[in-house]
């Protein structure tokens, strides 16, 4: 029995994206999130302009306010995204809500390279909403990616510490339920 839901959104043109998200929650860990396709483009609506880029702490006010308690939402969009202070960022996350963008994955990337990277960005954002912090280890999939070449270099998964914190989250949760 798991104490909370798991929600992938993204809109219907993400089909591959969405699969690859799918993928590595459940091979990592272990979880069988629900898929949520929409029509259109939903942060579209915070774009700003002059900047080509989605405001990432707006989009992630706005989908909080939809999210049931209980539930974790990640966010796949095809829009650059970025936070005040930062140029771009992959991906943001704040409990319930993570999202992630796929615009700078496809740099330079054949279709493998692309769901790789974009199964780490994944993996590394929902390890946020389980209340890790950024890693140390390069290889771990909680490791701050500076640059593509950083999310290259590191791995899909969690290190083992931070794996075991994965698991420690899990259980506290569960606990709640039983």
């Amino acid at each position: 029995m798991c104490a909370f839901r798991l929600k992938i959104r993204a809109f219907r043109g993400m089909g591959d994206e969405v699969e690859a998200s799918r993928s590595v929650l459940e091979s990592v860990y272990d979880l069988r999130p629900d898929i949520d396709l929409r029509e259109d483009e939903e942060a579209s609506k915070f774009l700003e302009v002059p900047r080509s880029q989605v405001n990432a702490l707006r989009y992630i006010d706005y989908l909080r306010r939809d999210v049931e308690g209980g539930t974790f939402l990640i966010a796949l969009t095809r829009l650059d995204l970025f936070v005040p202070g930062l140029n771009y960022c992959f991906g943001v996350a704040m409990e319930p809500v993570a999202i992630v963008s796929t615009y700078r994955l496809s740099i330079d990337a054949d279709r493998e390279r692309y769901s790789l990277r974009l199964k780490k960005e994944v993996s590394h954002e929902f390890g946020h909403l389980l209340g890790l912090n950024h890693c140390k280890d390069p290889s771990c999939v909680m490791y701050f990616s500076n640059s593509i070449k950083d999310t290259d270099n590191k791995d899909y998964r969690p290190c083992k510490s931070c794996m075991k914190r994965v698991v420690d989250s899990l259980t506290l949760r569960l606990r709640f339920v039983t």
